[in-house]
Order: C-alpha cells, then structure tokens, then sequence
C-alpha cells in the first residue's frame, strides 16, 4: 500500500498489489475519511499509524454457491494463480457476505439483553441475509456459523505469522526512514469478522478485542491475567460523533500490558545542520488507557447535581440532552470523569557525546514549562517531538503538529530518555479498579505506559540529503 497526499490535502490509499481486499480500493485509491467525525478535519488525518489486526483464515473448504455449482473461496477465488500471480476471483468474497458464508462477530461485549445498556446490533446495510441482532455477550455472532443454510465455519481462527515494514519517503528532500513495526502474538484464538461498511461494528476487530486475557511477561518469567472492563469505552467516546454508540472492545488491559514502558529513549543528532524527530505512538489511548478519562461506577454521581461540561454519562445518545438527563445517567449508569490535567506526562533528562547530563528546569525548552515540576507532554495518538538547539520547530517528518525541545548549548549530540515511574501509571492500580471487573492476577503491578516509536534524522550532504530511523530503547519495571 501507498499514503500519498491527497486531491483534499489529507491522504489518498493507493496499492499496486494484486491481491484482494474488501470493499476493492480503487485503481486511484481511497481517500482518507477526515469528514467522518465532527472533532476532525483534514489535517487530522495527515498524521497518524496503521494496525494491522488478523481477524481470522479462510477455511480450505468453505465454498459459495454459483447456481446450482459450489466455488471454494480460498483455492478458486483469493490464492493467486500462477504464473500470473493474480487471484482467481475476488468477487467470492463479497458474494460470501450476501450469501451469508461469512457472518460478523466473534469479539466479545457486555450486552444482556436486546435494548439493553451494553447492546449494540449489526448494522449490514447492503446485506440481506446478515443478521441484524447480536448474540448475547457478542458484538455480532458468537461463532462464525454461515446462515447460508449449510452451517459452514468459513472463518476459523488466526494462526499469527503476519510480519511487514514502512518506508517514510521525504519527496522534497529525497530521503527515506523505514519504520519497523511492533508485533504481538497470541492476540486472540478465535476469529473476529466484521463488515468495515456496517456503521456500528466499523472499528472491530481492534486492540481491545482480542480474546485472550493473558499478558506473558517475558523478562521476569510471570503470566498475568487481566479481566475485561464493564463498559467499551467506544459506546461513550464523545470524539466519534455525529455516531454514537460505536463500539471498540472490551479487553484492552492485555494489549496494554504488553506495550508497557518505563523508560524510553534515543540518540539524538542535531549538529552540522542534522534534524531529529521523536515519534511516539500512543495505540490504546483511543481505548481508554491513559486517555484524561477515568470511569466512574453507577451510584456514586448524585442526580440533583449538574454534571461537569467535560465528563461524561454512561449510555448517553445525544449531545443536547438536558443537565438533569445528563446527572440521572450518570447516577444511574456511572460516567467518565475528565482529569483536568496532561494524562501522561514524563520526565525528561538528556546528555551529551561527553556523558554531561541536564534535568531541564523551568524555561529550558519550548514552549517554556511554568510549572513546578518539569515534564513533557505526551497528549496525542501519535506524539512528534522535534529536537533543536535554537528554539525552531523545524520537523524531519514535516509534522504540522510536532511539539518542540529546545536543548541547550553544548548539546547538539547525545541521547535523551523519558520516564513513565510515577505511581499513577499502574493498570492495576486505582485508576483503573472501578473499571475492571476483576483485578490483576499473577503479578503485584502493572506499571508504566503503553507505547511505542522510533527516532528519525536527517543529514543535509551537500545537495543531497541522508535520512535514517533508530529504534527506541523501552525499560520495563515489573
């Protein structure tokens, strides 16, 4: 796949592969939908990062029907024929879906009951013979069961193995960065299936989805085992209207876990002219995980008491909603309290190539920090820090949205680290105890903050450029 930029100034999806995907990109590509959201425009979608989640394989012997004839899906349809090397018949895969082959579900909710508080239905538009009512406990089917009439399983579940890497391509300057991504196995061990076009389960599969509970702790010989959280974060999140009620999963904690750091850090490199850039990604603020919202349970908001602007109530559906309507769900179904404060915020400490070290103090970089203790904030997604020692903003990977650190003089090479120690950092502490339906076991904490990244520099040589990538350095405290 190519991200070019697009005819609306966001991002166009391009791919010259000839394998299938569905719906088929187009031979112009796709835009980027920043029109999709009401707290979003077109420079929101210019930054950002990919996930790529395995919802399942495709049974050897799962078949279609045509006419009175069966056409297996996998070997007469997406496998590539040789020696061409293009697929047999893409057109199996959306046929699967109107035949009702292929049925969406497998990721797992907290609904009861049809109309209840955690119940969210299928929305297939375009397919009529999907279901259009979930499972109990399933956002969708609980199994991968055809309603063709034949009871095929079509979908089976993911076996792992998917591997890749990006390349950052700068036109102007003609240098590249490759970005090496992070991967993580036993995700799930049943399959997730879902239409990207249904307007209710677009965002599944996803990071909170998968099944497995367990986060195996590699470097201190320990498996902890988290439980799911009482209410998807995506059926409340404010930042999806006009939709409402879009849910992104319940088993967040174990991709977290697995994410966890401590301590991150880097070389950097700004003599000669040399820029270097921070990139750290932030995957799971988007499911509640350090994201300026904690949950509150049922029974502790009063309902004679206005709610706050930025908090929010469980299960509300419209944004002009009265305040008594607002304070009664909140009484009664619990809601997210906003943290008025940087939710993840990290201390700062750099050298130099001479092992001399700086603990910034107020005003040493920009924008000036006023308050007592230095941090640097780590508010988005997808965070770029650009280093200087002048005070510029100028960003390798030309990021409208890089936050600048002023080093001071002396300082034009060496390496920086950030630290995530403090005590509110926890997933199995307080902040997140409410939440949970069940704490931590197998483990006494569960510290730190989930991301990841990678440092990019770029060298001006005479009239050419040099671009490279660095992996940053993660510390884990168990």
């Amino acid at each position: 796949m190519q991200l070019r930029e697009g005819s609306d100034g966001g991002v166009n999806l391009t791919t010259a592969d000839k394998s299938c995907t569905h719906p088929t990109i187009p031979a112009d590509g796709v835009l980027f939908r920043h029109t999709a959201y009401d707290s979003t425009d077109v420079a929101d979608v210019r930054e950002g990062y990919l996930e790529v989640i395995e919802m399942g394989e495709v049974a050897e012997d799962a078949t279609i029907a045509v006419g009175s004839k069966s056409q297996l899906i996998a070997s007469e349809g997406i496998l590539h024929e040789q020696p061409s090397g293009v697929p047999f018949d893409c057109g199996v895969i959306n046929e699967a879906w109107i035949q009702g082959v292929f049925v969406q579900g497998g990721a797992a909710s907290n609904g009861v009951s049809d109309g209840g508080l955690n119940w969210v239905n299928p929305k297939p538009t375009g397919y009529p013979k999907q279901d259009i009512t979930s499972a109990a406990g399933y956002y969708g089917q609980a199994s991968m069961t055809s309603v063709d009439g034949n009871d095929q399983v079509a979908i089976t579940a993911p076996t792992g193995g998917l591997v890749g890497s990006s390349i950052l391509i700068d036109g102007a300057h003609v240098a590249g960065f490759v970005a090496e991504p992070a991967s993580v196995t036993n995700y799930s061990t049943t399959a997730q299936h879902y239409l990207s076009s249904d307007e209710n389960f677009y965002l599944l599969p996803s990071l909170a989805s998968g099944n497995s509970e367990e986060s195996d702790r590699v470097n201190v010989a320990e498996t902890v085992t988290f439980s799911p959280v009482v209410r998807d974060w995506g059926l409340d999140d404010t930042d999806v209207r006009p939709r409402t009620s879009v849910p992104s999963g319940i088993n967040p904690m174990p991709i977290s876990d697995a994410l966890l750091v401590t301590e991150l850090g880097n070389q950097y490199f700004l003599s000669g002219g040399t820029l270097t850039d921070f990139v750290v990604s932030a995957p799971m603020r988007k499911h509640a995980i350090y994201n300026n919202y904690e949950y509150v349970a049922a029974g502790v908001w009063d309902a004679d008491k206005t709610l706050p602007v930025k908090d929010i109530a469980v299960g509300i559906t419209d944004p002009d909603a009265s305040s008594d309507e607002k304070a009664q769900l909140a009484a009664d179904n619990g809601y997210w309290n906003y943290l008025d404060a940087t939710d993840v915020k990290a201390g700062f400490v750099y050298w130099n190539r001479e092992e001399a070290e700086i603990t910034p103090e107020p005003g040493d970089f920009s924008p000036p920090i006023t308050t007592p203790d230095v941090f640097v904030p780590f508010e988005r997604e997808v965070n770029i820090l650009a280093l200087n020692t002048d005070g510029t903003t100028d960003s390798v990977l030309g990021s409208d949205n890089a936050q600048s650190l002023t080093l001071v003089d002396g300082f034009s090479d060496g390496w920086v680290r950030f630290t995530f120690h403090s005590s509110v950092y926890d997933l199995a502490g307080s902040r997140y105890a409410s939440w949970v339906s069940a704490a931590m076991t197998g483990g006494a904490s569960a510290k730190g903050v989930p991301l990841q990244g990678f440092m990019s520099a770029r060298a001006n040589l005479g009239a050419q450029s040099l671009g490279e990538t660095f992996p940053h350095f993660y510390k884990r405290d168990r």
